[in-house]
C-alpha cells in the first residue's frame, strides 16, 4: 500500500492523470465526425483480437511494452496513451448519445477496474524509464534493467488478471444484465 500511495504522490503521475484525462475530455467532446472515423477504427482493431485470455493478454501486454519501452524516444508512449484515452472518451460520448452507456460500461467495468490504471501504470512506469534513462543517466546499465524488470512484472500480473476477466466475468455480467441484444 505504501508503494501505491509513492506512486500517487509522484510528480509524474500528477503529470501523467492530467495528459490522460485531457486526451479523455478531448475525445469526449470531438465532432460527431470524428466519431464515425474513430469507431470504425476501433471495430476493426477489436473484430482482429481473438476472444480469448492469451489473444487479449499478448495484445494488452504488447501495447503496455510498447508504452513503457517507447518512453526512450517519447513519441510512442504519448501517442498510444493519448490514443486510448482519446478513444476512451469517444467511446464514453457515443455509446451516451446512443442512450447505451449503461450497457457500455457494464461491458468495461469488470475489466477495466484492472485494465485501465494498468494501461496507465504503463504510461507512468514509462515516464520513469525516461528519467532513469536520460536524467539519472543509467543507460542499459543494472539499474535500467531492473527498474524495467520490475515495471514489466506489475504489468504483467495486472494485464493477466484482465484478461481473465475480460473473457470469463464480463460476458457473464453482460449477459445477467442484457435481456436484448446489444449490437457494437
Amino acid at each position: 500500500m505504501k508503494s501505491l500511495l509513492n506512486i500517487i504522490k509522484d510528480k509524474i503521475f500528477i503529470v501523467c492523470l492530467i495528459y490522460s484525462l485531457t486526451f479523455f475530455i478531448l475525445g469526449f467532446f470531438s465532432p460527431e465526425s470524428t466519431h464515425k472515423t474513430m469507431l470504425a477504427f476501433v471495430k476493426s482493431y477489436i473484430s482482429q483480437v481473438k476472444f480469448d485470455v492469451l489473444n487479449i493478454f499478448f495484445n494488452n501486454i504488447t501495447i503496455a511494452f510498447i508504452i513503457i519501452l517507447g518512453s526512450i524516444i517519447v513519441i510512442p508512449s504519448f501517442a498510444l496513451i493519448g490514443l486510448n484515452f482519446f478513444l476512451l472518451g469517444l467511446m464514453v460520448k457515443y455509446f451516451m448519445l446512443q442512450e447505451k452507456l449503461k450497457i457500455f460500461i457494464i461491458s468495461l467495468l469488470p475489466h477495466s477496474i484492472i485494465e485501465i490504471p494498468a494501461i496507465f501504470l504503463a504510461f507512468f512506469y514509462g515516464i520513469k524509464i525516461f528519467n532513469i534513462f536520460y536524467l539519472e543517466k543509467h543507460r542499459f546499465d543494472k539499474v535500467f534493467f531492473e527498474n524495467l524488470k520490475k515495471y514489466f512484472i506489475n504489468i504483467v500480473i495486472l494485464f493477466f488478471i484482465a484478461s481473465i476477466i475480460e473473457v470469463y466475468v464480463t460476458p457473464f455480467i453482460l449477459s445477467f444484465f442484457l435481456k436484448d441484444n446489444f449490437i457494437f
